[in-house]
C-alpha cells in the first residue's frame, strides 16, 4: 500500500472486519511518502488498523493513534466543528409565524440548509 501525504504528522489506516484484502499471514508493509514501514498485522476477522506518526521527517508505526498530545481531531476541536462533522436533526416550524417576514426568512433558511 502506498500513501502520499502533505502537512500530516500522524495518520491511521483502517479497514472493517471482512474488508481487508491484505495477507493475514504476514505483517503488511506500507510505503508512506516513499519510506517503507512495517504495519500492524491483519486480524483474523480480516479487519486491520495501523497507526503511524512522523517524527524528524521519518514515519514509524505506533501502537495507538492517541499519544496524549492535544491536536485538532474530531471530538476535540470545539462544538461548532463537531456539530458539522456528525449528523444533526433540524425541526421544521409548524403553524403560522407571529411575524410574516420572520416566517419567510425561516422558510428560506430551512430550504437552503436542506439543499
Amino acid at each position: 500500500m502506498k500513501v502520499k501525504t502533505e502537512n500530516v504528522s500522524a495518520l491511521t489506516l483502517a479497514m472493517a472486519a471482512g474488508d481487508c484484502p491484505l495477507d493475514n499471514t504476514r505483517r503488511p508493509r506500507v510505503i508512506l511518502d516513499g519510506q517503507e514501514v512495517e504495519a500492524a498485522p491483519v486480524h483474523s476477522d480480516r479487519s486491520w488498523a495501523a497507526h503511524f506518526r512522523r517524527a524528524d521527517g521519518r514515519w514509524a508505526a505506533v501502537p495507538s493513534a492517541d499519544d496524549g498530545v492535544l491536536r485538532k481531531r474530531h471530538g476535540l476541536q470545539g462544538p461548532i466543528d463537531d456539530a458539522f462533522m456528525s449528523s444533526f436533526l433540524m425541526v421544521r416550524p409548524t403553524g403560522k409565524p407571529l411575524h410574516d417576514k420572520v416566517g419567510t426568512w425561516v422558510h428560506g433558511e430551512m430550504a437552503h440548509a436542506t439543499e
